[in-house]
Order: structure tokens, then sequence, then C-alpha cells
């Protein structure tokens, strides 16, 4: 990866700027040294002619000769200095460019929290300058360093757009800031699958640099080609012959940050091909050159790396404990997101370990696993159980189904800033007996790991866990005596349609994204008069070109089946400005759904279309989180494929299922495939029917389900029950509800009471 900064020239005393030019060059030369002796020399002769504009532009030259061998703790400081004095002498253009310099340095160190405020302090400083000049170029330079920082996190697709969009109008850069856009833009593919692409970028980018010399930049050029010559075209002796010459020449250099990226690298090759001696060396070498430069990144890395070699679990302790430690520095659930996609595989290799060592302790297994899903929505969730306050909490919703659609400094910055208020004493990791505490004698956790070839289980009662090598499906069922409901935390998009055909007579099952949700009980909910909303359903979609006929036979069905009020939403009624009302426990949607696996965002629900218009509407995925459904007890999407979505490392499967629970329901049945628009409707009215008796949401499930394979026909087939699965509470019954029956009885036996009172009061006269 490179980042791109500038060392600046400028006009000022013919000395001074004759000596800042040499320093430029020598810069760029590599001769880093040098480069540093002539910035502080220029810096003297402006300190004695008393002018700050040509001092901070020799101390800016200074620090950025600091940068380029990796002296980032002194090159942080004289960059600081630099800006001061830029500040003071009025240099607007220059004291930009002196914050992408900064956040260059605070990048190079994985500070990406401080990196990403100094990106952001310069694009706040450019909307004060539009119109000066050298404005557009100055704000390329400020995107690339952002797209840069996305990349590194992770966010490789919000990265591409920013580079695409650069790569239309980028012929106000230098043919060396064009030619780092085009070697970040090839990594960006490479990471994307398309290494062909990667080294077509490579060359151009290599092509562009070789017009000014500038040797840091080439040296990260030939290295990402290597990259790509390793990794993706499986070319190990020319990778090895690029990392190789790039070691050279940064070691001719005395470019510090080239020297260990060449030394990781090559040792990470060396290791996979089997030469451990030369790889050990190569590694070590690397992890001591990653600490003395404070660069995260690099250091996990390394740590990773003589991991693998050694096979040792310490190393793999240490990586994942950078990781955090680099991942808890970004304060905004936003920039964590993505942070441990293509680290999943340092807690695969620690996990693997600890499962081959013998005997694990389901303790440390246990903590390692829920490091590997649904990190920010556990943290998200968190925020909702901690009593804060209900305006905050939509509000910060509102925030992150904003930032999801396009993420904005502005918003980003609200969102850090609230977050951070509301997360204030975040609660402390959840250990495997605290999880016990919550489990009840008849419910089992089947937390399930997959990576690669291999898969396990740990399992966990109120009394007991252990480990069982292999499938969920092959899980020995005697461990789990008196058990009933089995919460199954899966792994990745891994659902196991098999596992329901085999359990689903003997339990009832539900799933969760992490262990740490699984739900705490709690007093029972008051029951609640007939009057009162129980039930709003959206059914019935018209005006569309694919109608689901027996969606209304659905709708009127569950509404008969509840003793509470119910609100439906049909036909023409079945508008997206009608979703507003949230106050009912039950939200029920009985319509066609789309999952776009490649973009979730796209991942819609249909409604009927607005009026005046022939097109139906979508409630897109990205807008479910907006929504406060915090008096949501359960959300039933009767609809296809509504739990899949792309699968994020370290967070699963982008869903309607896990957005639903984020914007507060409790629990929420979804679907795995495509479903029978007929079948469904007689499922949800065996589902509700069920519900009604006051049994648990798994229980009603697994009932619902048990009627469909006693029917003895083509509804006994799993493919019409087991696309539903239960995602969120699933020990808890709906909330209960006095029936108008019971309210007649009560008042006419309150009647008699009365009755009976008076008839002896009058008597007694």
């Amino acid at each position: 990866m490179i980042l791109l900064f500038a060392a600046i020239a400028f006009a000022a005393i013919p000395d001074s700027n004759a000596i800042n030019q040499q320093s430029i060059a020598a810069n760029a030369a590599g001769d880093y040294a040098r480069a540093l002796e002539l910035a502080r020399q220029a810096r003297a002769v402006c300190q004695a002619a008393h002018d700050i504009g040509c001092e901070a532009k020799a101390v800016n030259n200074e620090g950025v000769a600091q940068l380029s061998r990796g002296d980032y703790a002194a090159a942080l400081t004289t960059l600081e200095t630099a800006l001061l004095l830029y500040r003071q002498a009025g240099y607007g253009e220059l004291e930009i460019r002196m914050l992408n310099n900064l956040g260059g340095g605070y990048f190079f160190q994985g500070r990406y929290m401080d990196a990403l405020q100094r990106y952001r302090e310069a694009e706040r400083r450019l909307d004060e300058t539009v119109g000066q000049p050298w404005h557009a170029r100055v704000r390329q330079v400020t995107i690339v360093n952002l797209a840069t920082l996305y990349q590194t996190i992770g966010q490789e697709e919000k990265a591409l757009t920013l580079y695409r969009d650069l790569r239309n109008s980028y012929t106000v850069l230098s043919p060396r800031e064009q030619g780092i856009l085009a070697s970040n833009l090839g990594t960006v593919y490479r990471r994307l699958g398309d290494p062909v692409k990667a080294i077509e970028l490579y060359q151009e980018a290599g092509a562009r640099l070789s017009a000014e010399d500038t040797l840091d930049a080439r040296i990260g050029v030939l290295r990402n080609i290597g990259v790509a010559q390793a990794l993706d075209l499986h070319d190990d002796k020319a990778a090895l012959a690029s990392f190789t010459q790039t070691l050279g020449l940064a070691e001719k250099a005395g470019n510090k940050r080239g020297i260990l990226l060449s030394r990781l690298f090559r040792g990470d090759l060396l290791r996979r091909t089997g030469q451990c001696d030369q790889a050990r060396a190569d590694l070590n070498a690397a992890l001591a050159l990653s600490r003395e430069l404070n660069a995260s990144e690099e250091e996990w890395k390394s740590l990773y790396g003589l991991g693998q070699l050694d096979q040792d679990m310490q190393r793999y302790l240490d990586a994942i404990g950078v990781i955090e430690s680099v991942r808890s520095r970004l304060q905004a659930s936003a920039l964590r997101y993505d942070f441990l996609a293509g680290k999943r595989d340092v807690y695969d290799a620690a996990i693997r370990h600890l499962l081959h060592a013998g005997t694990p302790d389901p303790g440390t297994l246990f903590q390692l696993l829920e490091r590997t899903r649904a990190r920010t929505m556990q943290e998200q969730l968190a925020l909702n159980e901690r009593g804060q306050k209900p305006e905050d909490l939509v509000a910060l919703r509102a925030l992150r189904a904003k930032i999801v659609a396009w993420p904005s400094r502005e918003l980003e910055a609200q969102y850090e800033a609230l977050e951070q208020r509301m997360g204030a004493g975040r609660a402390a990791p959840l250990t495997l007996e605290a999880l016990q505490q919550r489990l009840d004698e008849q419910t089992a956790l089947l937390v399930c790991w997959s990576a690669g070839a291999e898969n396990a289980v740990l399992w966990v009662t109120r009394h007991g866990s252990g480990v069982h090598p292999g499938f969920v499906e092959t899980f020995p069922l005697d461990h789990l005596p008196g058990v009933k409901t089995l919460a199954i935390v899966p792994d990745g998009d891994a659902w196991f349609r098999s596992i329901e055909s085999r359990l689903i007579s003997r339990y009832g099952i539900f799933y969760l994204p992490a262990a740490s949700l699984f739900p705490v009980s709690g007093p029972a909910p008051a029951r609640r008069f007939p009057w009162s909303k129980e039930l709003i359903v959206f059914a019935d979609p018209s005006g569309i070109p694919d109608p689901l006929p027996a969606s209304r036979k659905e709708a009127l069905a569950i509404a008969g089946l509840l003793p509470g009020r119910v609100r439906l939403f049909l036909a023409a009624d079945n508008v997206k400005r009608n979703l507003r009302d949230f106050s009912a426990p039950l939200l029920h949607f009985s319509t066609h759904a789309v999952a776009d696996v490649a973009a979730p965002d796209r991942s819609r629900i249909l409604f009927t279309p607005a009026a005046g218009s022939q097109e139906p509407d979508f409630l897109f995925l990205r807008e479910v989180y907006a929504l406060d459904l915090s008096a949501v007890d359960l959300v039933t999407l009767s609809a296809c494929e509504t739990q899949r979505g792309k699968l994020v490392q370290g967070e699963g499967v982008e869903s309607f299922g896990r957005a639903f629970l984020l914007a507060g329901a409790k629990s929420v049945v979804t679907t795995l495939w495509r479903v029978d628009d007929a079948a469904a409707a007689e499922f949800m009215k065996q589902f509700y029917y069920f519900l009604g008796t006051g049994v648990s949401k798994a229980e009603a499930l697994r009932q619902a389900k048990l009627k469909f394979i006693g029917s003895g026909g083509k509804l006994a087939d799993p493919q019409y029950w087991g696309a539903f699965v239960l995602y969120g509470d699933g020990l808890s019954p709906i909330p209960p509800f006095y029936s108008w029956a019971w309210i007649l009885f009560g008042g006419a036996a309150a009647l008699a009471a009365l009755a009976l009172w008076l008839l002896r009061h009058h008597r007694g006269h």
C-alpha cells in the first residue's frame, strides 16, 4: 500500500529555496539522510531571516524525510510544528497539504482514527477555499488518502468508488500522484478478485512513476506486483525475485518501511514454500522493525506468520491482541464494521491450534469464537440494553442508515460523537460462566465454527460445556439430557439446512448472530387487554407483475387467531408510507422480497405502488436500520430469501433478520430460500395458531413444522417448511392478551358479585 503525500516546493529566499529543492530531490531519490540534512540547513537559513512561511516549508520537508525513512514519531512532531507555522503564515494550500502529511504519519502507525480526523480536517479547510486555483488538485490528493484509508480497514467498495471517480478527472494530479492512484486502485482490484486488472494498473503506475524517479513509490509498485504474483497468479519464483529486488532497493535507500514490507512479504512467501529458516529470519526482522516503527498492521501480520511457521499459540494471541487494539481505536462502528475482513484467518488459526492441542478449554475457545462474529452488532445492541434515551437510539439508527447508503464526513462525525457518548462504560465481554447463568435447565447453546474443511461445535448447557469436532448435524444428542430448546450460533452463511430435519422432532430451534446476544430472562410482560393493538400486517400487494393470491388469505387467517386488535394494510393500503406505527408487539409482512448478495443495500421488501405511481415501492435494507422497533416483540417476514445477504467476515450475513434486530425487534422469522405462496400462507396460519397457545416462539415454529411433516402430503417435504427460521429471542412467548371471553366472563362474575352484595345489603336493612 502506498499513501499519497508530497514534499512541498516553494519560492522565497533564494538560498533556502535552492537548499529545499535539493532536499526534495534527495528524498525522491531515496537519500533520506541527505534530504533531512538539507531540510535542516534550509530551516536555519529561514529562521535567520525571520521568515515564518519559509521556515514552515523547510520544516515540512524535514518531516517528509522522516516519514520516508520510517521515523514516524519524530515525523509527527516535526509536521505538527510545520502545521502551526503554515497557519501563522496564512498559507491555506500548504496547511491542507500538511494535514494530509500528518494523516499519512498516523496511517503508517495504524492510528486510523487519528489519520481520518486529519483528512477530514483537510476536507473542511477545502470547503472553505473553493475557487482557489489549487483547490481541485489538493482536493484530489485528500480523496486519494481517504480512499487509501478505507481500503486498508476493509471498506473496499467505498474505496473503489472514490478511486474510480478520481480516475475520471485526475489530470490535475502530477504523474507521481497519478501513479500512486493507479497502484492503490490495482490493490483494490486484486482484493476484489481481479489480479489481471491489478497487474495492468501496477504496470501503468510504474510507467508514470518512472517519469519522476520517485524511489519509494516505485518500490511500492514493484512490491504490489510481487504480492499479485504470489497470492493470485501463484508464480512464486517471480514473486520471490520481486520481493528480493524491493528489499535491495529499500536497504540501499535506508527506507525502513520499504525494508519492513519487503521482509514481511518475502518471509510469508518463504514460509508457504517450506523455506522455514529463511522465512523465520525475515519475519523476525519484520516484527522487530514493525515494533520500532510502531506499525500495527505489519506487527500483527509478522506475528501471524511466525505463529503459522512455528505453530505457536502465543504468537496467534499476540497478533489478535494487536488487531483488537487497533480496532478499539476506531471509535465509530461505521469504521469498525469491515475491519476484520481479511483478519478472520488469524482467529481461525488460534481456534484450530486450540482444537488440535488436546482437550481445549471451553472458556478460551468461547472467547475466541465470540470475537469472530457479529462484532459491531454486539456493540450496537449492547447500547440498546443499557437504558439509553429513546431519542438517542432513534437518532443513531437514522444516522447508521444514511451512512450505510453513502457516508459523508459530517454524518460520520455525528455518528462517532453520538455513539461515543452513548457507549461510555462499554460492558466487558461475556464469559462462558456468565452465559451459563442465562441458560435454563431445558436450553442448550451450540456455537458453530467452520474454516475450510474443518468444523467444530462448542456446546453449552447450564451445568456443562464441551467441544464436538465436526458439523452440527453430527452432534451427539446424548450430551443434552433434558434439553428441549436449542439456540444455535451459525458460522457465516452456513445455515445447516439438514439440521432441522434431524432435530426438529425433539427440539425447538432458534438462531443467534453471537452467543452474547442470548436473551436475558426478565419479568414476564403484563397481560394486555383485547382492545390493545397486537398485530400489524402488510399483505396482498396490488399493482405488481407477480401477484400473491394467497397473501390476503394469510393475513385474514392470522388476524382471526389472535385476541388483540389487528391493523391490516391490504392491497391499495399496503403502501410504504403506512409503515410508521410500531406500537404493536407483532409486525407481519406477506409480500415479495429480493436479497441482493452483491449489494445488500439493494435488498428490498415490496409494497403496493404509491398513489399516482405505476412502479412498486420498496423498503430497502438500509432503511430498516432507521426504524424504531423497540416495542416490537416479533417481526415475521413471509417472503422469499429474507435471511440471505452478503457475508462480511467478523460480522455475519447482511440480511433482513440482522437489520430488524438492530432496529430493536426482539426476534424475527425469516426465510432461507424462495417459498411457495400457498404453502407459506398455510404455514403462517399454523405458526400463529401455536403462538396464540402461549408456547415460546421457538416451540410455536417447531409445532408448525411438525404439522407440515405430519401431513403426509407434499407439504411434508422440507422444501415447504425448512426455509422458515427464527432469528433472535426464541425462548419467550409473545406478550399475553386477555380474550374477550375472559373479559365478558370476568365482567359477568363482577356483576354477579355486585348483585349478591346489594341483595345481602338490602336484606340487612
